[in-house]
């Protein structure tokens, strides 16, 4: 990845935002990520928050920056220190799917249009090997890159009014899972029985940007049943 300068500007008393190029690529994932972890080891008495997103990340105080230019430039010396930091490799988690017609709306759809069988569809997305870039749009929702081309496919035009809790859907070149029902726009091909956010648990979501993700294929009585057990099947490798 070519080396980016990142534009550090301030967002209001309590927050600067570290923006970079607006790309998505694993490497700037991986330096966000680090910089994220060197600025939580270099401040851990001030209890920062920091939110990462596809080229960004967030940093928001407890309290009002005294001096931003001092924060600034300490940043920007993250920033650099990250460029050589190598991270921690990332967990590998294997999520369970149904894509049973009962739970996979527009399997059938996306099957026609991409003049795939429904089998195959379902190959290829448990082929893949997709990263976590971020997490967002409703808590817990993990926005997952790598989706292979042969699925590429466009939001729906109108959105559903409903989508159900652990819908597995994709679009363009991503797929991701709804942690709750909620309006949605993707096309929806499966469903996940793991619950992905209890705001009561700690850590409350159990997908971080920066994992892998991979799925497994399971029938509908091993989805219902996995619902009653859910703490049981989230696998690492």
């Amino acid at each position: 990845m070519k080396q980016q300068i990142p534009a550090i500007t301030s967002l209001g008393e309590t927050a600067v935002l570290v923006q970079f190029d607006s790309i998505i690529a694993e490497d700037l994932l991986d330096m966000l990520l680090c910089i994220k972890e060197m600025i939580l080891l270099q401040k851990v008495e001030v209890k920062l928050q920091v939110i990462t997103s596809y080229h960004s990340l967030l940093v928001i105080y407890p309290s009002a920056i005294e001096d931003f230019y001092s924060e600034k430039k300490w940043l920007f010396s993250v920033v650099e220190g990250a460029k050589v930091q190598k991270r921690s490799k990332p967990r590998r988690l294997l999520l369970p799917v149904c894509y049973d017609p009962l739970v996979a709306p527009d399997l059938e759809l996306v099957s026609k249009e991409k003049k795939l069988s429904r089998s195959e569809v379902i190959s290829i997305h448990c082929e893949a090997t997709y990263r976590v870039f971020m997490i967002g749009f409703l808590p817990g929702f993990p926005y997952l890159g790598g989706l292979d081309k042969r699925l590429e496919i466009p939001r729906k035009e109108e959105p559903r009014k409903k989508v159900a809790a652990g819908s597995v859907g994709i679009a363009g070149l991503q797929t991701g899972i709804y942690p709750r029902e909620s309006p949605g726009g993707w096309q929806i091909i499966g469903r996940c029985p793991i619950p992905l956010f209890d705001p009561l648990a700690d850590p409350p979501c159990p997908i971080a940007p920066g994992d892998i993700i991979k799925f497994r294929e399971i029938s509908l009585p091993e989805f219902d049943h996995i619902q009653k057990h859910p703490q049981e099947q989230i696998l690492f490798e």
